[in-house]
């Protein structure tokens, strides 16, 4: 679900104010659905950077950060959004999704699709 706080920072862009994009991609063990009223993860364990952008096909954007194999391992991820600070900062979405037991054996990649017409 896209953010108000992301909508307000498109509105502002449109203004002509100057925003910081997203840069990293949060993840957490909260169940609460998401509304668009966040803010943030309910409860966020870890951030990782952006590794990849593209715009895959007419208004879409995407933004992918992998969860490396010795990260976060013994954590059950139920959430994850796109933010644009390491620490702190404006969240863009939240999704709350079935539980993923994070351990070694792999690693996990949290893509986003930002479409314009969720806007």
């Amino acid at each position: 679900m896209i953010v108000d706080a992301f909508l307000t920072a498109i509105r502002n862009v449109i203004y002509g104010d100057t925003i910081t994009m997203p840069s990293h991609i949060c993840i957490g063990t909260g169940t609460t659905a998401a509304t668009a009223s966040d803010t943030t993860l309910e409860t966020e364990v870890d951030r990782n950077t952006i590794s990849s952008r593209s715009k895959p096909a007419t208004k879409k954007v995407r933004l992918q950060a992998t969860i490396g194999a010795n990260e976060n391992n013994g954590v059950a991820l139920t959430e994850f959004g796109a933010i644009n600070a390491v620490s702190g900062g404006t969240l863009t979405n939240r999704v709350v999704h079935t539980a993923i037991n994070k351990t070694s054996v792999f690693e996990l990649k949290y893509q986003v699709t930002i479409k314009m017409s969720d806007l």
